[in-house]
């Protein structure tokens, strides 16, 4: 989305729907040096497309993985092992870090309420 890419500190990966609650989320707190960037595809995932992109931002100074999923679910450990080891010869690697669920033996949390509260939690996490 639009964002000036000189200004760009911190670069949010994601998948799936959590990217329209990131992208509303950000566009609502007017928060200009976040880009979020959407991987449509994990398998086989482009190293050097994410390469290229993440290259796009020169003042990179934070790089989150977010997803919805508890952090023992999810897509976190197949791109942490594949963004330290192959993206950009692991320059990106000290960078990277998850915003996620805390472990759960459960996908969901079973009530809208809490569900809706870990949501506004993760969305905090990600953009604050």
């Amino acid at each position: 989305a639009s964002v000036d890419k000189g200004k760009v500190r911190r670069v949010i990966l994601c998948t799936g729907k959590v990217y329209y609650d990131l992208l509303k989320e950000r566009n609502v707190r007017g928060l200009n040096h976040i880009a979020l960037v959407r991987i449509e595809q994990l398998y086989p995932l482009k190293y050097e497309r994410v390469a290229e992109v993440l290259a796009g931002y020169p003042k990179l100074q934070e790089l989150l993985w977010v997803q919805e999923e508890p952090k023992n679910m999810g897509a976190w450990f197949f791109i942490k092992d594949r963004l330290d080891e192959r993206v950009a010869g692991g320059k990106y690697q000290n960078l990277l870090k998850v915003v996620a669920r805390k472990t759960s033996p459960s996908p969901a949390a079973g009530l809208q309420k809490v569900h809706e509260y870990e949501q506004q939690e993760l969305l905090n996490r990600a953009l604050s």
